[in-house]
């Protein structure tokens, strides 16, 4: 019995041929709700691929002893030289590490002999860093292929108008072609989403009404704004989820819940010992119980500000405060 496997490409350039009726079946199975892009809208774009204005679209299936098992939906975009990755599905009957890494490395090579000149590749992945288990097999696969979740906010826009939950914050991972650094500036992150965001733009072009096109851009602006303003250091950190989530090595990641709670800790210890002060200097002043009561209230007031505050923020504020840099430094 022969049990070898001969994976094969190839490009999807008419909605007519048998190959693209076998691949939107993989896609409406494979592909959950949340997701999805009409079928529709691919058929248009797999017979009219050469009119898209930015650079090019890429409709692929996987060939396995000649059955088609898979279905990916790729754009390059020229100006910023990136690679988009909308869909990578294989059919679930066949599914498996093997087909997966076989698909990826195929397209890959196609695309690098097409000689086209790409710095990066981005996938979504439509989750929050707090729901990533749901997610973790996907975020693994792309992971081992270098690719790294940005930590930073990225909000994932409507596919459909009826699709209004496929509008989320999400993860955004990225593959950097040579330097694959931990960490990108803020402007270079900002321009890779403004090209993944031109790219949904320029997809949905043709199904927008002209007296819906100005309200459609705004919530694009409105999604650009929120991110930018969301950026509060130089660089956005790379691979920044939750590192058990994680295979890989680099010691950067999201802020970690514990390390939030052992500051609340020490917060609190401070506050306790701040009131115990007042009240001992109090007794020896003979000061009424009333005023001891707002100093109290004051301070317990403040420091827990500070909490609530982020701790990059309170760092800023403490740090700047002569009696308490001192005790802030503990922190650290």
């Amino acid at each position: 019995m022969n049990n070898n496997v001969d994976y094969k490409l190839m490009r999807l350039t008419s909605s007519k041929c048998s190959e693209y009726f076998e691949a939107m079946k993989i896609y409406t199975q494979s592909v959950e709700y949340i997701q999805k892009t009409s079928t529709n809208e691919i058929k248009y774009w797999i017979d009219h691929f050469k009119k898209f204005a930015l650079g090019d679209l890429f409709f692929f299936v996987l060939l396995s002893n000649d059955i088609v098992i898979g279905y990916a939906e790729l754009a390059y975009i020229k100006k910023s030289r990136t690679l988009l990755i909308d869909y990578i599905a294989i059919d679930k009957q066949y599914n498996s590490n093997s087909a997966f890494y076989s698909f990826y490395w195929l397209i890959v090579d196609y695309i690098n002999k097409q000689g086209l000149d790409y710095d990066f590749i981005t996938k979504e992945i439509l989750c929050k860093y707090d729901s990533t288990k749901i997610y973790l097999s996907e975020i693994k696969m792309y992971e081992l292929e270098n690719f790294k979740v940005a930590n930073c906010l990225y909000v994932h826009p409507m596919l459909e108008k009826t699709n209004e939950e496929s509008e989320k914050e999400s993860l955004l991972m990225i593959y950097q072609k040579v330097l694959g650094l931990s960490q990108i500036k803020n402007n270079t992150y900002i321009s890779i989403v403004k090209t993944v965001y031109l790219y949904y733009q320029a997809w949905d072009d043709p199904f927008i009404d002209i007296s819906e096109k100005q309200d459609y851009l705004k919530k694009y602006e409105g999604y650009l704004s929120m991110i930018t303003s969301s950026l509060n250091e130089e660089y956005v950190i790379m691979n920044g989820y939750n590192k058990k989530h994680s295979y890989s090595s680099d010691d950067k990641s999201i802020p970690s819940k514990t390390k939030s709670i052992q500051s609340a800790l020490i917060y609190t210890i401070i506050v306790i010992i701040v009131v115990l002060g007042v009240l001992f200097f109090a007794k020896e002043l003979n000061v009424q119980l009333t005023t001891i009561a707002l100093v109290s209230v004051a301070v317990v007031f403040i420091v827990f500000s500070f909490v609530a505050l982020s701790d990059s923020k309170a760092a800023k504020i403490i740090k700047n405060l002569p009696v308490f840099s001192k005790l802030f430094a503990l922190l650290k």
